[in-house]
């Protein structure tokens, strides 16, 4: 190891030691490693505003697909595709940027989380896919039954909403242990 690169990891370490003594030198280099390893291109303000997004468009859905009349126009149809577009982007974003280094860390507890909301967003994605291919086809509605659609969407929607209120209260502060702060919004 090149001698400035020994000089600046120990100095970074004894630095974030004195700044957060809950973590051990052992722990805080183990960090410091992660970090210069593989940069984070998301931050939590990225993705809270992707989940505000996601939350604030599915009542709008909700509420225009309601009304059959306002269910047919090309507004709600396009409104309704940039959703899932949104949606599957953030799923995406999720699994490429956060769980790769949850997955193959040292604590067998953030494996296990990170293990869990993997087989969830795979179980939600199953479910969106299903869902897309009986309602719609090339971008457009199908919906020959309007009340099955309007509730097959709500519980989807439903589905959604409960994720991003698991992830907000239970896999970001895990993700905030592992990457640390600096992706705090």
């Amino acid at each position: 190891m090149h001698k400035n690169t020994h000089i600046n990891i120990m100095f970074l370490i004894n630095f974030a030691y004195t700044l957060n003594k809950q973590l051990t030198p052992i722990r805080t280099l183990e960090r410091i490693l992660v970090l210069r390893r593989r940069r984070i291109m998301v931050s939590f303000k990225e993705l809270n505003e992707q989940n505000h997004k996601i939350a604030e468009r599915t009542k709008i859905i909700l509420y225009m697909i309601k009304d059959r009349d306002i269910c047919n126009t090309d507004v709600t149809c396009d409104l309704f595709f940039d959703l899932t577009d949104t949606i599957k982007k953030h799923m995406d974003l999720e699994e490429r940027e956060l769980y790769k280094d949850l997955l193959t860390h040292s604590d067998k507890a953030v494996r296990t989380t990170a293990e869990n909301f993997l087989s969830g967003s795979a179980a939600i994605k199953s479910v969106f896919k299903h869902y897309m291919k009986r309602w719609c086809h090339n971008k457009n509605l199908r919906i020959r039954n309007h009340d099955q659609f309007v509730q097959e969407t709500t519980e989807l929607f439903d589905m959604i909403e409960t994720r991003m209120i698991k992830k907000t209260e239970k896999f970001y502060p895990v993700v905030r242990s592992v990457y640390g702060e600096q992706m705090a919004a």
